[in-house]
């Protein structure tokens, strides 16, 4: 019994990074409850205030309460990079498969495209997009989704086309399987677990970028509160009130490395099981 909790039991810096993680987005979801101020009112009489039993984190250069906007902004972050993991990677699920199973001209239509679309950084084309656009978060959403998608596809369809060459799949083509069947049954339960190992990557990834727009202003725009807005915010003060940044700095630092730990961790467990396969 002892050996299975062990077995069980995750390492100490997954564990740690699981514990911020649901800190974290029980923070985000209970923000309207936790947050002791409105983290949009302004009061300018107390603008730039240090800690105090009122303040916990003390107050901007607008006299926001700065613990209240890392709560919402966390609501914003979170919740941001999540929707776009989530669309993104249910894009290059059906692409890839579709892809990769299929083969033929499908796939070198599908090929083409991606190397038209890689051949250019993804941040040059994200700018690209909110240029047409425009800047907001929405825009920002629809842009980081439009271009995440083409390299997680190509390593979905690299999954598909190796997994369309086992002798199970084979065997239900022979007997006369349809191709949907044979994707929802067969391929599909093969990727997912390489899918979420992507999307725990890709999460961190996604907070980063929406920090950085948010920070040249062009995502999330004020007064919402947001990380990359706020560290934008705080730039003016950076020589006289420095602790502006390091809220926001700390946690965008923090779930981050959170969920590329709980990434790597994964990823590695799984690729052990892979071994049995």
């Amino acid at each position: 019994m002892i050996k299975i909790m062990r077995k069980s039991t995750l390492p100490p810096g997954p564990l740690l990074a699981l514990t911020c993680v649901m800190i974290l987005c029980m923070a985000a979801i209970l923000a309207p409850f936790i947050a002791p101020h409105d983290p949009t009112v302004n009061h300018m009489n107390l603008r730039l205030q240090p800690p105090s039993a009122e303040f916990w984190l003390g107050t901007d250069h607008l006299g926001r309460d700065i613990f209240s906007r890392l709560l919402y902004g966390a609501r914003i972050s979170l919740g941001s990079a999540l929707i776009v993991v989530a669309v993104s990677m249910l894009i290059s699920i059906v692409v890839g498969i579709i892809s990769g199973y299929s083969g033929g001209v499908i796939d070198s239509l599908f090929m083409r495209a991606c190397d038209v679309l890689i051949s250019f950084p993804g941040l040059i084309l994200v700018f690209a997009l909110i240029a047409i656009l425009g800047a907001g978060l929405l825009n920002l959403l629809v842009a980081m989704i439009l271009v995440f998608w083409i390299s997680d596809a190509r390593l979905i369809r690299g999954m598909a086309l190796s997994l369309k060459k086992r002798n199970y799949v084979i065997a239900a083509k022979l007997s006369g399987t349809p191709a949907p069947i044979i994707v929802c049954r067969h391929i599909l339960p093969n990727v997912l677990p390489q899918v979420i190992i992507l999307a725990t990557l890709n999460i961190g990834s996604v907070i980063l970028h929406i920090a950085a727009f948010s920070f040249l202003g062009l995502g999330i725009q004020p007064p919402a509160p947001e990380w990359g807005t706020m560290l934008n915010d705080s730039r003016p003060f950076l020589r006289s009130n420095p602790e502006l940044m390091i809220g926001p700095g700390l946690m965008i630092f923090i779930v981050v490395l959170s969920f590329n730990i709980l990434g790597d961790h994964y990823r590695d467990r799984k690729d052990f099981s892979l071994k049995e396969l």
